[in-house]
């Protein structure tokens, strides 16, 4: 990764007509759950990157339900047990790399997000820190005290050593330092996870504002205002920004409908016929072959065969996909409307009545 990074700073400064010492600043936005460990000593990684999309540890999500403790993580994180966060992909590394877990307990190892490695390699090994926007998406942070949480912690047994200081969305974090194609003293002055970077970068600074962006996958994201809402349709609650003490959060359905899509068509549920057919048996059974929660795909399911496509004659991938967007075009007025009225409300199927808020 780092590797990478200083190759594209090599290309990006001749390419933009740019010389080193014009730079101002430097700012990171980065995908928010691939998880890193490496030692503080030598900053050597112990093991690969774990990306977002790896499901190796569905098991120990699944044992964490088990033993009752999704309303503690959902009350306190906004998030749902899920190996797509970084908790426990941070746990997996540890028990594999630092069994014991003495080596992180004395504080040799360092875990963060791409944007706590990349600041760590960027000054020279002397700032571990990330933002709240990439805090919030590893299921250790509570959202109320915007602070590492002993009581999340502890069923993943991971020390509080090993996590990096949360500090701000825009501030100087540190200078540049030993980077091959940047001189010593740049400030770092910016942190966001990518969602929520595009989210800022969209404008989106009121509540009810939205942004639905797409590439690897499909992410809305809705800014909820000053304080987090909680979800009761499935719904992550995740910080977007911190600046100052000024804190902002929202709604993310990360990409959630797009994987849904996929997965279904993967699957070989090639037709709304035998979506539409479905009972609640066989919500469950596909539930678990998607690796999501029965409650979670029956919301979401009921979104996307009530958007009117079923009854054409047409069928296939096309209204499946179709239908997706559909549904989330109507996600995004339902919850825009709701935020600006100030209404902590994400239940779609209410009567679209005329906005306040001319963003709706």
């Amino acid at each position: 990764i780092w590797e990478t990074v200083e190759a594209a700073l090599a290309r990006a400064l001749p390419a933009a007509g740019c010389a080193a010492h014009e730079i101002a600043a430097v700012g990171v936005t980065n995908q928010r759950e691939t998880t890193l460990l490496w030692e503080r000593a030598s900053g050597r990684p112990l093991h690969h990157a774990i990306v977002w999309q790896d499901r190796r540890t569905t098991e120990r999500c699944a044992a964490l339900r088990a033993t009752g403790l999704e309303p503690l993580y959902r009350q306190r994180t906004g998030l749902v047990l899920d190996p797509y966060f970084s908790g426990t992909k941070l746990a997996w590394l540890l028990d594999h790399c630092d069994p014991q877990r003495t080596r992180a307990r004395r504080g040799e190892l360092a875990f963060g997000t791409v944007d706590s490695y990349l600041l760590w390699q960027l000054t020279g090994g002397a700032v571990h820190v990330t933002d709240p926007s990439n805090a919030s998406r590893t299921l250790l942070f509570g959202l109320e005290h915007l602070r590492w949480e002993p009581e999340l912690l502890a069923p993943l047994d991971i020390p509080e050593a090993v996590l990096p200081t949360v500090r701000s969305s825009s501030e100087v974090y540190g200078l540049t330092r030993g980077v091959r194609a940047l001189p010593d003293g740049i400030p770092i002055a910016g942190l966001a996870g990518d969602q929520q970077a595009a989210l800022f970068g969209q404008a989106c600074f009121a509540p009810g504002d939205a942004k639905c962006t797409y590439g690897t996958g499909a992410f809305l994201l809705v800014n909820t205002g000053s304080r987090p809402l909680p979800s009761q349709h499935g719904l992550l609650t995740t910080v977007a920004w911190r600046l100052g003490e000024q804190v902002s959060a929202g709604y993310d359905l990360a990409d959630f409908y797009r994987n849904l899509s996929e997965a279904l068509l993967a699957a070989g549920f090639s037709s709304f016929s035998q979506i539409a057919a479905w009972n609640e048996v066989d919500v469950t059974t596909v539930a678990a072959t998607l690796d999501v929660p029965a409650s979670t795909l029956s919301f979401h399911l009921k979104g996307l065969t009530n958007s009117g496509l079923v009854s054409q004659e047409r069928d296939g991938r096309y209204l499946i996909y179709r239908a997706m967007f559909e549904h989330m075009n109507d996600l995004i007025a339902y919850l825009t409307e709701h935020c600006c009225q100030g209404q902590p409300c994400d239940t779609p199927g209410k009567k679209r009545g005329k906005s306040s808020c001319t963003t709706c």
